[in-house]
């Protein structure tokens, strides 16, 4: 009975039941680990007809001033990265938005990076 509903339940993320109910898939995202002096990023590919010029990041509910950005270019669009370099451990929780030339203000992204106070090569 358990493997049928699981079998059931893996075909009704992608249409609606009988009874015109709509399911949603859940992404659950686990934190990515760095060590202190590690350089982070977060990659975003410009729109189409846009160029990425700037972000709105946020960091522990804190918000960046003037957040670093290095931008690549390519015949079909290039890419923006946030630049994040880790100085210290801790949990960090980042809210990520790009922001166009126009100013247009794109999807935010939400990050979790765990730093711990150890080195990761060291055992724990």
């Amino acid at each position: 009975m358990c493997s049928k509903w699981a079998l059931l339940w893996t075909h009704s993320i992608y249409f609606t039941t009988p009874l015109g109910a709509l399911f949603m898939a859940l992404r659950v995202m686990l934190p990515s680990r760095a060590k202190v002096g590690d350089t982070i990023h977060f990659s975003f590919p410009n729109p189409a007809g846009k160029v990425i010029s700037a972000f709105d990041v946020t960091i522990n509910g804190k918000r960046v001033k003037d957040p670093e950005i290095v931008t690549t270019r390519a015949p079909k669009g290039g890419t923006a990265n946030f630049v994040f370099h880790v100085k210290e451990p801790g949990i960090y929780q980042f809210v990520i938005a790009p922001i166009s030339d126009g100013g247009a203000r794109g999807e935010p992204r939400m990050n979790t990076l765990e730093v711990p106070h150890q080195s990761l090569s060291e055992p724990a």
